[in-house]
């Protein structure tokens, strides 16, 4: 018995290659848009920990600027983000989250219960 050969498919193209859809990335994006929104979702129904905030300072920070800027704002650093402009910080200060916010971080806001082993509970 003789095998006959296979019939020629045309060869598909990736979204990646000239003349291929980028509409092949769009249920992609809009998967990532939906964990992102609801995880940020789940971060704001949490209860946070009381006096423990997440500190997101801006691109190109280091880690030393973002030891300075939590210090200069009263607070101390428990943990580290998983970038060097993102730090978990505690403080005493009831103004702590406005006043990292005016000495330049973009967000401050309480550090939810489920951060796991990074925030003590």
């Amino acid at each position: 018995m003789q095998l006959k050969p296979r019939e020629s498919m045309p060869p598909m193209q990736a979204a990646t290659e000239p003349g291929g859809s980028a509409s092949a990335m769009v249920p992609a994006i809009l998967l990532l848009l939906f964990g992102l929104c609801a995880l940020l979702l789940a971060s704001a129904l949490t209860d946070g920990v009381a006096g423990q905030y997440v500190v997101v300072l801006p691109p190109g920070y280091s880690l030393p600027d973002s030891l300075d800027l939590v210090s200069r704002a009263d607070g101390g650093v428990v943990d580290l983000g998983g970038f060097g402009n993102i730090v978990i910080a505690a403080s005493a200060a009831p103004d702590f989250g406005q006043a990292v916010r005016e000495a330049g971080a973009w967000f401050a806001f309480a550090a939810p219960r489920f951060l796991g082993c990074t925030v003590p509970q």
